[in-house]
């Protein structure tokens, strides 16, 4: 699992009773639109990448789930508020 803040939720003891294992890397701040870009403050794209890395040198992943998106939406939604005039709340 890697994710934002949000997908710490799967380090939490309630996950603990399901019949498959989360490892979790979770950067508080991880955006979609930050992941490829060399500026980023949070630099989780090298983070998830490292932690890849060594998690697949372990043992090859089920899968792999990516769990981003917050903070994008809400910046494109308060974007084009500002830009095209949009209702922030739908009339």
């Amino acid at each position: 699992m890697l994710g934002d803040s949000h997908a710490r939720v799967f380090r939490t003891q309630s996950f603990e009773s399901l019949p498959v294992r989360f490892e979790t890397e979770s950067v508080m701040g991880a955006t979609a639109t930050g992941l490829d870009n060399p500026n980023s403050q949070k630099q989780a794209g090298p983070i998830f990448e490292r932690h890849l890395a060594a998690a697949t040198g372990k043992r090859r992943p089920v899968a792999i789930i990516v769990m981003l998106g917050e903070v994008d939406c809400g910046f494109v939604i308060w974007w084009m508020h500002e830009q095209q005039g949009l209702a922030l709340v739908p009339q």
